[in-house]
C-alpha cells in the first residue's frame, strides 16, 4: 500500500538523480491509482495531486524542469523553509528593491521583507 513516507523517498530519489523521470512518472501512476481506489485518506490523495500536478505542468511546458525539481523538492521536504526574492510592480510602476519572501512549505503564512 502506498505511504506519503513512500512518495517522498522517490521523490528525493528523483531530486538526487538516482531514477528517472520517467520511472517516478510510472511508478507513481501505477501505485496511486491502486492505493487510492483501496484507501481514501485525504492527505494521502493531497500528495499524490499536487506531485501529478506538478508533473501535468512539466509535461504540458507551463514550467521547466528547474521549476519542476523547486517544486518537487517542497514536497518532498515539507518541514523546509524556503527563501526566495521576488520583485513587485504595480500598474506602470518599477520595483525600487528586491522584497524577500520567506515560507514554511507546509504553511500559508508569509512573510515579505522589503
Amino acid at each position: 500500500m502506498l505511504s506519503e513516507k513512500q512518495i517522498r523517498e522517490r521523490l528525493k530519489s528523483f531530486l538526487e538523480e538516482n531514477e528517472s523521470l520517467d520511472s517516478l512518472e510510472d511508478w507513481l501512476a501505477v501505485e496511486s491509482f491502486a492505493s487510492i481506489q483501496r484507501d481514501s485518506d485525504p492527505v494521502l490523495k493531497n500528495l499524490v495531486a499536487r506531485v501529478m500536478h506538478s508533473l501535468d505542468f512539466y509535461s504540458d511546458k507551463y514550467i521547466d524542469e528547474i521549476a519542476l525539481r523547486a517544486e518537487l523538492r517542497a514536497i518532498a521536504d515539507p518541514n523546509e523553509i524556503k527563501e526566495q526574492e521576488i520583485e513587485i510592480a504595480f500598474d506602470n510602476q518599477v520595483a525600487n528593491r528586491p522584497i524577500k519572501r520567506i515560507a514554511s512549505i507546509n504553511s500559508s503564512v508569509e512573510y515579505l521583507y522589503a
